[in-house]
């Protein structure tokens, strides 16, 4: 598993894709909730990516899918939590992280930043996250710790 450190903002451009760990929780208005951590990093640097994101839970539930694009580079979301107040449900990161797999697979992509899924506001313990996801790792997941 390859890990760095680094502003996910001012690296991003250097990957075929990105990530923001997310919830699966929609407001009446249709915006999902984007409150703290990765999620209000983005929804802060991208306007409407919180409407696009309440739109692809709608659409197709709270799995990974590509939600916008930042100068070009696929922004895809990956669910962390169920619910915005809870804290990560490990079986939903390691479901996401198989997704996102598969995604990195059949588009070819060579590098895709994650930030530590389920760590800061998700309430998880980044050893045993990294435990989990081992197995399964995919070299082309580069993971970050903003």
């Amino acid at each position: 598993m390859i890990e760095l450190y680094g502003d996910i903002l001012k690296v991003y451009s250097f990957y075929d894709a990105i990530c923001i760990t997310t919830n699966g929780f929609v407001k009446k208005d249709g915006r999902a909730v984007m409150g703290a951590g990765v999620a209000k990093l983005f929804r802060d640097h991208i306007p409407g990516i919180d409407k696009q994101l309440g739109k692809h839970i709608r659409k197709n539930g709270n799995v990974v899918g590509l939600i916008g694009t930042l100068n070009g580079v696929p922004i895809y979301s990956f669910p962390t939590k169920h619910v915005w107040s809870q804290n990560s449900d490990i079986d939903l990161i390691i479901q996401s992280y198989q997704q996102l797999s598969d995604i990195v697979e059949s588009h070819g992509y060579n590098n895709v930043l994650l930030p530590r899924p389920g760590c800061s506001n998700g309430g998880l313990d980044w050893r045993f996250v990294k435990f989990k996801l081992l197995p399964i790792c995919n070299e082309k997941i580069i993971i970050i710790s903003l």
